[in-house]
């Protein structure tokens, strides 16, 4: 695939720990020192991520981070990862596709030759994880989107889902998410972004949590049967949409450390606003485009 510069949309979080008025403090010490504390960089890692279209680009493909994970644990996220030295973005994306799903080596090479017709450049998000704390990890996520290529499953029964082998020190879990529900994801996303757009701080975010965020009742409701494959079922199953995902101002959301140390008690949970974002990117093009 060739390589040239682009011009994406980026966005993070609208309660961005780097976007509060410490974060201001610092640059102004950076500007001032001219070098970077310890312990900061003058620049953050790149990760890619891949949105996989399903052959009738009615459904996205998303997978649940490990609940071992040190960010994120939990959360529903495309497959990704940071790319390695040297690694074109969109190269990274794909493997990371595959290392995670599973896939083999020849699943991977027809990625890579069909690249150029298959793969996009989607958006970029700024990720800090915790968001209401000191962030441990920072990120700019770069999100492509990829269609099935025609040479693999057309995935029209579920005979012809192609099994998976997930990478279970890092994917616990994948669904197939269709666009009827991933507009209900979008609007809960929205109707939760408009309270920060409001002035207010991170510092009222434990306070917001239980009292002013809209409420995600809608999303929790949803009994719509989606595809997942488990890695404890290791089989695609039709499942609750309730039973893996909920939405952002969900009160029940499970405890993240909790759920690390004792992974067998698992219920729904987010997806990461970074996720929302791009798929909110992804329906406005659709939706442009007429499909």
């Amino acid at each position: 695939m060739e390589t040239s510069a682009i011009s994406l949309p980026i966005c993070r979080s609208w309660f961005c720990p780097f976007s509060s008025r410490n974060r201001i403090g610092l640059s102004a010490k950076l500007i001032e020192n001219q070098s970077p504390p310890a312990g900061h960089r003058r620049w953050i890692p790149v990760a890619s991520v891949c949105l996989l279209e399903s052959p009738d680009a009615d459904s996205l493909l998303l997978t649940r981070r490990s609940w071992r994970m040190r960010s994120y644990p939990g959360l529903w996220v495309p497959p990704g990862g940071h790319c390695d030295p040297a690694e074109p973005a969109e190269i990274a994306a794909v493997r990371e596709l595959c290392e995670e799903l599973g896939f083999g080596e020849d699943v991977f090479e027809q990625f890579k030759r069909s690249a150029n017709e298959t793969l996009r450049p989607l958006c970029a998000w700024e990720a800090a994880f915790p968001s209401d704390a000191p962030p441990t990890s920072h990120q700019l996520v770069v999100y492509y989107t990829a269609q099935w290529p025609s040479t693999l499953s057309n995935m029209t029964s579920p005979q012809q889902l192609l099994n998976l082998n997930l990478q279970e020190d890092e994917v616990c879990a994948a669904a197939w998410l269709p666009t009827s529900v991933l507009t209900v994801l979008i609007n809960d996303w929205s109707c939760c972004s408009q309270y920060w757009r409001e002035d207010n701080t991170i510092s009222d975010m434990s306070v917001a949590r239980t009292t002013f965020l809209p409420s995600s009742a809608v999303v929790n409701a949803l009994t719509d049967e989606v595809w997942c494959w488990t890695a404890v079922s290791r089989s695609w199953n039709r499942v609750p949409l309730n039973q893996l995902i909920c939405g952002l101002t969900t009160s029940e959301i499970p405890n993240f450390t909790a759920n690390a140390l004792n992974s067998s008690k698992v219920g729904p949970s987010p997806l990461s606003t970074g996720t929302l974002y791009a798929i909110s990117e992804w329906l406005s093009i659709r939706n442009h485009s007429g499909r």
